[in-house]
């Protein structure tokens, strides 16, 4: 149908598809009726086999599969809940009361994913409205519209029906504690169930620090109710862990890691919308060397599908580059994990003194290095990759998106993104992982034009050189770096070799700087001054009215601005040039969202007096409130 999204289809499941169907082929047929019979049997494979390939299938297959043979009932009964996924929109603590009653069922169970992440309406009209405002010419794109508005409006009613708490240890401790191994823990914050390109879009703009408080908490529970059911895990990951988690008493932090002394993988991804306070790296440093048995260990940041939105990275901004740089030895000390064979660093500005410690340490175990995004704020690649790559025996080295060495010449680069540059991906539903990836295409693509992207043989020639005999020489040339990032570039950049010596920092000034960076004040650190939303995260009658009567977009329960002038009034306002043209584009772009929050509101039947309210078109303008409850309501 015009103007609807075509529907992505995993080729994975289409591949075990045909691997299934391929299985079966090989079948005879049954002897009830050789005639007519066309029924054939299962292939007589022993029961390992069976269950090997029932690993592969996917849910929905699974749930066929096991209804046409006994055997296949019994073993398919382990692979329905791999993982048992918790969503903020099902009763899903009432659902795994149902399936621990069945042993078959339960045994299956050894690793829980929580695809929590939620979105208010307040957001979801912020974004759709201005989505929808920049793709307001394109063909179906009204019939997207509706669709994206009746998606949400529905997740939004089972969200708040289903009334989820993960902050309660007794309850998620009964939980672990009815199975017989938890072995692996995904949270999953980032990835969402809707499927329209509107919601995706909306979905996967920058977050605000609200949340933070709610997801900290959320995290902590889960660790005591894995202290308390004692359960060890092997596996942790986290796609958007706030850093505020990291700023909490440290006696506490290191009481919450006991159930991870046995962990061997640990992915974290962080969750900032500033540089953060040193109190997260003391914490981060403490957290981490708490967990000696670390074979796989990937940490930081990583940035959205679009930069710019994303400002919890240290590329953001030339002007607070300097704000994240951080010395290792403070976070890990001279501590070593003895088994570690893999390791990817996301995201961090370092020096090449702490980043070369850090790793040397790991010299004899470390098989996998993969650095992404990585700034160096004193020291060089080139002296860094030498050092490396003569005291490691590495089987794979990796580096993507943008690494740049910020005092000395001659080192900028940025790489495409591609799949392996967000590993998480694989814990994400499939559409939205999808749409991330075409986002990064069509990231590569303008970025490639604007020429803001650097060869992939400029890569492919530096992880070369990881493998290449120690007399190679560096296989860079000048012209290579970013033209943006040459000396002489007529483009503005703070800091390189020529314009700040002072900004490098020896290693006492590091530790000066670190100690008085511990002693300020969290007053000006607004992720951790962010105020809790309480309950699921949004109350459930929100009051859009209560700046003196009028919504954040501008417009009161009627509709009407301050002029008096209703929101599809201002729709009808076309661009112009001149010094009104800004003001225009940014009323329509709040009248768009206001449409988006009534047209949201119209599909959520609680809503319903509110709506009488915004109906009753009486022309009285400013004077008109809402009487609803006051909250909250960004993302």
């Amino acid at each position: 149908m015009e103007g609807t999204r075509k529907k992505r289809e995993d080729p994975k499941s289409h591949a075990i598809a045909r691997a299934w169907n391929s299985i079966l082929s090989g079948s005879t047929p049954t002897k009830a009726d050789p005639k007519t019979s066309t029924k054939r049997s299962a292939p007589a494979l022993p029961s390992e086999l069976w269950d090997r390939v029932f690993h592969y299938l996917p849910v929905d297959d699974i749930k066929s599969v096991r209804l046409v043979w006994r055997l296949w009932t019994d073993i398919g009964s382990r692979y329905l809940f791999v993982p048992f996924i918790f969503q903020p929109d099902r009763s899903d603590f009432e659902r795994f009361e149902l399936i621990s009653r069945t042993p078959a069922l339960l045994s299956g169970i050894r690793s829980f994913q929580f695809d929590i992440g939620t979105m208010s309406i307040a957001w979801a009209a912020t974004q759709l409205g201005l989505t929808y405002f920049f793709r307001t010419k394109e063909p179906g794109i009204d019939h997207e519209k509706e669709i994206s508005l009746e998606e949400y409006g529905a997740w939004n009613v089972r969200w708040h029906n289903a009334a989820q708490s993960y902050q309660k240890v007794a309850t998620l401790s009964k939980v672990f504690e009815r199975v017989n191994f938890v072995d692996d823990i995904k949270f999953v914050y980032k990835s969402t169930p809707f499927e329209t390109e509107l919601l995706l879009e909306a979905w996967a703009e920058e977050s605000l620090a609200d949340n933070m408080r709610k997801h900290t908490k959320e995290f902590t529970t889960v660790l005591l109710a894995l202290k308390k059911a004692k359960k060890n895990l092997k596996s942790l990951s986290h796609d958007q862990l706030p850093v505020i988690f990291f700023a909490m008493e440290l006696s506490r932090l290191t009481s919450l890691c006991e159930p991870l002394k046995h962990l061997r993988r640990l992915h974290l991804t962080f969750h900032a919308t500033q540089p953060p306070h040193v109190m997260f790296w003391q914490g981060l440093g403490l957290f981490l060397r708490a967990i000696p048995n670390l074979s796989n260990l990937r940490f930081g940041f990583v940035p959205s599908w679009s930069y710019f939105s994303e400002r919890g990275i240290w590329q953001w901004s030339e002007s607070t580059a300097r704000d994240w740089y951080i010395p290792l030895w403070r976070i890990t000390g001279s501590y070593t994990w003895k088994n570690l064979e893999k390791l990817q660093l996301d995201g961090l500005m370092v020096c090449e003194t702490g980043l070369n410690e850090f790793l040397c340490r790991h010299a004899s175990t470390l098989r996998t290095l993969i650095l992404s995004n990585i700034g160096l704020w004193q020291g060089s690649f080139q002296s860094l990759l030498f050092a490396l790559k003569n005291s490691f025996s590495l089987k794979a080295f990796r580096i993507q998106g943008f690494l740049r060495a910020f005092h000395v010449p001659h080192e900028a680069w940025k790489f495409a993104r591609d799949p392996m540059f967000r590993p998480e991906v694989e814990d994400w539903k499939f559409e939205f992982a999808s749409f991330i990836k075409d986002k990064d295409l069509e990231f590569n693509k303008m970025s490639y034009i604007a020429r803001n992207l650097s060869s992939p043989d400029i890569r492919h020639s530096i992880e070369q050189y990881m493998f290449s005999a120690p007399s190679e020489p560096w296989p860079i040339r000048p012209a290579d770096t970013l033209e943006r990032f040459r000396p002489g570039s007529e483009w503005p950049v703070e800091h390189d070799a020529i314009k700040c010596h002072d900004c490098v920092l020896n290693q006492e000034q590091a530790n000066m700087n670190w100690d008085i960076g511990l002693s300020k004040p969290t007053a000006g650190w607004a992720d951790y001054n962010a105020k809790e939303l309480r309950g699921v995260g949004e109350k459930r009658i929100v009051n859009f009215f209560r700046r003196g009567g009028f919504d954040k977009f501008g417009f009161n329960v009627k509709g009407y601005d301050r002029f008096s002038t209703h929101y599809s009034d201002v729709l009808k306002l076309t661009d112009s040039e001149g010094d009104d043209a800004r003001q225009i584009q940014r009323r329509l772009v709040d009248a768009t969202r206001r449409m988006m929050l009534a047209g949201i509101l119209e599909n959520i039947p609680r809503y319903a007096d509110l709506l009488e309210q915004m109906k009753e078109e009486d022309g009285s303008g400013v004077s008109a409130k809402s009487e609803v409850d006051n909250t909250s309501t960004n993302r």
